[in-house]
């Protein structure tokens, strides 16, 4: 017996015979929950999930709707991800539903995946859907794409991880981006040329590819450019750091529009902010092809200056 105790390569191999039995376990019981979760049963049925849906949800079970929905997107569109975060931003952080005209939900979808697999989850398309008569708006958005989004400085990411609230996945990775936001140093000139090309392609894709009968992704997309292109002429007079505080501010459409001096291009924009909001939903065509027009304008000759 004590010969055994002095054996310590059986030791080792023991030890490391129950480790391994330990991490099967744990990825068995990981694999499990994902795979239910996926199937859109693991929110409905876990009675524990259910407590906390409850608790969080006081008006309805819409984000536990979307949830399931989420999870089977992902495994119909994005298998490649092994996991998924998700949040509710913008005006839909209240639970006051009289105050909200849509439901806005970021998917951050986690795994390392080929670039060329990312596609559109790289500027995150907006998938749009209805839950019990409300307008819902999901972005699915690759985690590492958010990511390189929030540390050089983009506006739209550090709203969101300043501004939402948590539904669903590993909150430690929201924590630890919140961490980040709070203490960047952000170089303005670097987050310009960012923007600028962002503009660029944003510009090419309305000019390519304006499609009438998508109005509500031709709105996001107006909006877009012209917030973008308000960003640009804010960063030209910014200091070269500049911190998280900043670069919210540039996240604010009525802060943005101050900065437009044309008239046509300010009321366009404000026109494009009320329909992007939902808080205009009658739509004329015709004038979406001209705001269309007057943002491309803008936009050019802010690039010719």
């Amino acid at each position: 017996m004590v010969e055994l105790f002095h054996d310590w390569n059986l030791w080792n191999f023991i030890l490391g015979f129950i480790g391994l039995g330990v991490t099967i376990y744990a990825v068995k019981i990981a694999s499990e929950q994902l795979k239910l979760m996926r199937e859109g049963t693991y929110l409905d049925e876990d009675p524990e999930r259910e407590q906390l849906t409850e608790e969080r949800f006081v008006k309805d079970k819409l984000d536990n709707q979307v949830i399931n929905s989420i999870a089977k997107t992902i495994k119909k569109e994005f298998d490649s991800y092994t996991d998924f975060i998700v949040l509710r931003f913008g005006s839909s952080v209240t639970f006051q539903d009289q105050e909200i005209n849509d439901y806005d939900y970021m998917v951050l979808l986690l795994g390392y995946v080929e670039e060329s697999e990312r596609g559109e989850l790289i500027s995150g398309e907006p998938f749009i859907a209805n839950y019990n008569n409300k307008n819902i708006d999901i972005q699915y958005r690759d985690f590492n794409s958010f990511l390189f989004g929030l540390t050089a400085g983009l506006p739209f990411e550090h709203s969101v991880i300043n501004s939402h609230y948590y539904i669903y996945g590993d909150k430690s990775y929201i924590e630890w981006l919140k961490r980040i936001s709070v203490n960047l140093v952000i170089d303005s000139e670097y987050l310009n040329d960012l923007l600028i090309e962002r503009a660029h392609d944003v510009n090419k894709f309305l000019n390519d590819y304006f499609d009438i009968e998508q109005p509500y992704l031709m709105i996001v997309k107006m909006y877009s450019l012209m917030s973008i292109i308000c960003q640009i002429l804010c960063t030209k007079n910014l200091p070269k750091e500049i911190d998280s505080k900043t670069v919210l501010q540039l996240s604010k459409p009525d802060v943005l529009i101050e900065v437009i001096e044309n008239a046509d291009f300010k009321l366009c924009y404000s026109e494009i902010i009320q329909l992007f909001k939902k808080r205009t939903l009658e739509i004329d065509y015709s004038r979406l092809i001209d705001m269309k027009n007057i943002a491309v304008q803008f936009a050019m000759e802010t690039f010719n200056e």
